[in-house]
This record gives structure tokens, sequence and C-alpha cells, in this order.
């Protein structure tokens, strides 16, 4: 989201801005405050923004039973940040008596201008969550 100097404060910017970085699938906390009674004399609201880096990897595992595909089984995993520029992989497989599928998704994201991914460096371990945090200024 692109803040232009000078512009007035509208609170469906930041809305438009929290819906972005929920559809990014990055973040399991998103948390956007506007703070209005730390406006400067020229009317400068500052925004805090707090993001929770989400679980690095996902794993799904169930059974099923239908009435065409009879008994089966899925399984599934979901990796985040698979490398420094927030690349995604998807995996599933879906195994019955009369259906099998299997799902192998790589997701590259198409950033906005001036955004990075935010991924956590690797030697951090898959089950830390990070929280990285960053101030904007709009007027």
């Amino acid at each position: 989201m692109t803040w232009e100097e000078g512009s007035y404060f509208h609170q469906g910017k930041l809305d438009r801005l929290r819906q972005s970085l929920v559809k990014l699938d990055y973040f399991s906390a998103i948390d956007i405050q506007p703070l209005p009674e730390q406006a400067s004399d020229d009317l400068r609201v500052p925004i805090d923004v707090n993001l929770t880096l989400a679980k690095r990897s996902v794993y799904t595992a169930g059974l099923s039973y239908g009435s065409e595909s009879g008994a089966g089984m899925r399984f599934g995993m979901e990796r985040r940040y698979v490398n420094d520029r927030g690349h995604k992989l998807v995996t599933d497989l879906d195994y019955a008596q009369n259906r099998k599928n299997l799902l192998v998704q790589y997701r590259v994201p198409a950033f906005m201008p001036g955004w990075t991914a935010g991924t956590p460096p690797r030697s951090a371990p898959t089950t830390s969550r990070p929280t990285t945090s960053t101030s904007a200024t709009c007027a």
C-alpha cells in the first residue's frame, strides 16, 4: 500500500492494508493501530504495525469415506518461507479406493514495490514465531 505524503488519514486505507497482509498468508497476527493522540503539529498521524510470522510448516492428515470414492486418507504439508524471497510450497495427497489425487504447488509472491517477505533467518527454528514491527506516518 502506498502512502502519499500529505494525504488525509483514512481508516479504509488501513483496512485495505490489513486485508492485503492477511491475503499474503505469512502472518498469524496483524495489528495495525493509528495513533492520533501522537499526531504532530502538522497533523501527521503515526501508525503502528505489528506483525507476527505464521508457523513455517503446517501439516494436515485426515480420513474420509464417500459412497463413490470409498475409504480414503489425506495428507498435506504447507511450507512457508521456502527461500529468502518468501516462496511457498503446498503439497496434498488424497488417496481413496476410487480416487487418487496429488497436488503440488510452488507459489511465488507478487509483493508490492518496496515490500519484502520478512522471512526469518534460516538458522531460526521452525517453531519460533518472531515478531516484526514497522511504523508508518500518514498525514
